[in-house]
């Protein structure tokens, strides 16, 4: 890019930074604020670990829990709860998210009778 102030911010330098610092120099030499470039970035990581087979949910979210999603699919999405968390229930049983009970270990839904 050569701007020593932008690459070393990309180096993992940016938290030493003042704010307004990092956008001017930022918005001249990319034309990009430094948080449209920093989601750039992880967008690119994110693509990289999803073609690796990690869980969505993982890359996008690792600590995400069932009520923040519930939550936001409540309040984004106008969703009843039952219909959240039976969305919950199809990321827990895809594998595209985990369930830890308070012990640590996973919880499993009950097989369905036959």
């Amino acid at each position: 890019m050569g701007d020593p102030i932008v690459e070393f911010a990309l180096a993992g330098g940016a938290e030493a930074l003042p704010a307004r610092t990092l956008q001017r120099h930022f918005l001249r030499a990319t034309g990009l604020t430094f948080g449209a470039v920093r989601q750039i970035e992880r967008a690119r990581h994110a693509t990289i670990l999803l073609r690796e087979a990690m869980p969505i949910l993982d890359v996008v979210a690792p600590d995400l829990k069932a009520s923040e999603l519930v939550a936001c699919l409540e309040n984004e999405f106008d969703l009843g709860h039952g219909h959240s968390m039976a969305i919950w229930a199809v990321f827990i049983d895809r594998g595209w998210a985990t369930s830890r009970s308070k012990g640590g270990t996973r919880k499993t839904r009950a097989a369905d009778p036959q």
